[in-house]
Order: structure tokens, then C-alpha cells, then sequence
């Protein structure tokens, strides 16, 4: 069966790679690979005893598309950074050269859709941030909002809330977090980030200092 090798990680307080190693209906196990002084020597692997994995369940699917968003809260795409900041202009001119009325330069940041709309042709939002009026890129080709405040991949979790946070984090559709996923917690306000595992013994997320 196949196996997917994520980032290194700190499991039992040494470096490892973990390996998930899909069973089937059972799920995942996983395995975290190590490097020692006797390996260099002698090139076999070593692995720690499997850990289960299990599907998280508490946490709300957000929409599937941002029609189905109009009156309720965005927030900046995932993509977000200080090299592809989300503009939010005076006017539905998202397109062109005018002047910005805001930059926000972090994922997550929750705004209101007021209406969808449209600019040349081109999908625009117009949204509320900070009690004030403004226009956003919210073509499908290329928009800057989304539905969702969370996202997974590849074993990472990406979102401005933390995995404790229950009740505001909102998870791309289809989506499921997992017990081996390492949770990135990106401050919408500061962009600082924190990461985050699961305990299956303890039942519950702990901040890991990587």
C-alpha cells in the first residue's frame, strides 16, 4: 500500500518523518522515521509502533461557493501574504490601477459579503470591513475571498483559528482534519503563527514547539 512521507516533525522528543499508511475503512496508521548515529552505520530504518489515526469531526463545513455566502462572513483566501495581499478598493474597479482604499496582508480575515456583483465582466464582491464599504476580487478564476477559514493539505492544516476554537473555525467543504495533521494557526491580526498536534492519549490539541 502506498505511503505518503510529510514534513519532519518532533514526536517523543526526537526528529522524525511521519509516514501515514492507508488501510482502508480503518483508516490511517502512521509511522515516524528517525535518523540516529547507528543507522548512518547501518542504513535500515527504524520506526516507532504505529498510532491510529481518526477523522476529527468538530468542525463546520463551510459553503460550498461564495453565492452561497451573500449575508454572511468571508474571509481573505489561504493565499494571502505580504507578496499577494488582498485589496479592497473604493469603487468595483478591482481590475484596474486605482488607487486602494485597504491592503490586508494576512489569510483569514474575516469580512461581510454584502452582494456579489460584477465589473467588465469580472466577478466582484462587495464587502464590509471595519464598518466601512469596499469592492473585492471575487472572480472564480482568481479571487481573493473564499468561504472558509481553514484548509488542509497534504497533512498540514492552514487557518486563523485555533483547533480549540471550535466554533469559528470553518472548514473548506469536503474537507476532514485528521488526529496526525499538524494544525498551522495563522493570527489574522498579527500573521504570527503557532503549530499544533493532536494527542490521541490525551485526547486533545497541544501547542508543538518544532
Amino acid at each position: 500500500m502506498n505511503g505518503l512521507i510529510g514534513k519532519k516533525v518532533t514526536h517523543k522528543s526526537r526528529t522524525a518523518l511521519r509516514e501515514l499508511i492507508w488501510r482502508g475503512p480503518s483508516g490511517y496508521d502512521t509511522y515516524y522515521w528517525y535518523h540516529s548515529k547507528s543507522i548512518a552505520r547501518h542504513p535500515s530504518p527504524n520506526y516507532l509502533p504505529p498510532e491510529k489515526v481518526y477523522w476529527l469531526d468538530d468542525y463546520s463545513y463551510a459553503p460550498t461557493n461564495l453565492k452561497e455566502c451573500v449575508g454572511q462572513t468571508v474571509y481573505t483566501s489561504d493565499l494571502t501574504d505580504s507578496d499577494l495581499k488582498v485589496d479592497l478598493f473604493k469603487t468595483k474597479d478591482v481590475f484596474g490601477d486605482n488607487d486602494t482604499g485597504i491592503s490586508i496582508k494576512y489569510p483569514g480575515v474575516e469580512l461581510h459579503l454584502d452582494k456579489l456583483t460584477s465589473y467588465i465582466g469580472m466577478g466582484v464582491g462587495q464587502v464590509d470591513y471595519n464598518g466601512q464599504t469596499y469592492y473585492v476580487d471575487a472572480d472564480s478564476e482568481s479571487t481573493d475571498i473564499v468561504p472558509y477559514n481553514t484548509i488542509r493539505s497534504s497533512g498540514v492544516v492552514q487557518s486563523s483559528c485555533k483547533p480549540t476554537d471550535k466554533s469559528n473555525v470553518v472548514l473548506k467543504h469536503g474537507q476532514q482534519v485528521l488526529t496526525s495533521d499538524l494544525w498551522e494557526y495563522i493570527n489574522p491580526e498579527n500573521g504570527q503563527e503557532t503549530d499544533y498536534s493532536y494527542s490521541n492519549k490525551k485526547d486533545k490539541w497541544y501547542v508543538d514547539n518544532l
